[in-house]
This record gives structure tokens, C-alpha cells and sequence, in this order.
């Protein structure tokens, strides 16, 4: 197998697994907005509470990359690396700040699901 191979190949599988984590998240939110409204939190609220906790989730991200380091100490590749972790972690941050906006997913069912 030759590396292009090899890296389409590990792409989808990467894809794969975004998709799982992807349909779980889904899942997961369903549940928790089922359970806020079963305990009396009014929609606008759980959207807003639901929002918050998915743009930490973001920043946390963008943290743990931030606070990473280049894996070799060849002076090229680190600034390299830290241009690259400095494009992602604009780039979560910018995901964060649209994230925190409630968009009323509490009032009905996530697209791209059955519910």
C-alpha cells in the first residue's frame, strides 16, 4: 500500500469516528433537553445552558492545542508548528464564539436525526 493509500485510507477512518462521536453528541443533547424540560427548565434556558457547556467543550480544545508542543526540536518544524496551532486555535475559538449562541435547538429536534 503506498502512503496516499494509506492516508486516504486512516482519513476515513477519522471520518469514521467523527461521524460515531458526532451521532452520540446528538443523542446526548436530545436526552439532556428531554430532561431539562421534564424538570421545568423553560426552552429558552436549556438552549442557552446546552450552548455554553458545547463552547467550553470548544475552548477546552483549543487549550489543549494551545498548550501543545512541536514533537521534534528542529528550529523549522516548531515555527511551522506553532504557525499551525496558531491557525487551529483561531479557528476553535472563532467555533467557540458561534457555538455560545443558543439557537434553539430546545424547540425542536437536531436535523439529520429521526426524532
Amino acid at each position: 500500500m503506498n502512503t496516499t493509500q494509506h492516508d486516504a485510507t486512516a482519513y476515513a477512518h477519522e471520518l469514521t469516528r467523527v461521524r460515531e462521536h458526532q451521532d452520540v453528541a446528538v443523542r446526548a443533547r436530545r436526552r439532556v433537553f428531554e430532561a431539562l424540560a421534564q424538570a421545568g427548565t423553560a426552552q429558552a434556558e436549556a438552549d442557552e445552558l446546552i450552548a455554553a457547556v458545547e463552547a467550553g467543550s470548544m475552548t477546552t480544545a483549543h487549550s489543549c492545542i494551545s498548550e501543545s508542543s512541536a514533537p521534534e526540536s528542529n528550529p523549522t518544524f516548531e515555527d511551522g508548528w506553532a504557525e499551525g496551532v496558531c491557525s487551529i486555535s483561531r479557528d476553535l475559538l472563532r467555533l467557540a464564539d458561534v457555538t455560545a449562541v443558543p439557537r434553539g435547538r430546545a424547540h425542536r429536534p437536531d436535523p439529520g436525526t429521526n426524532a
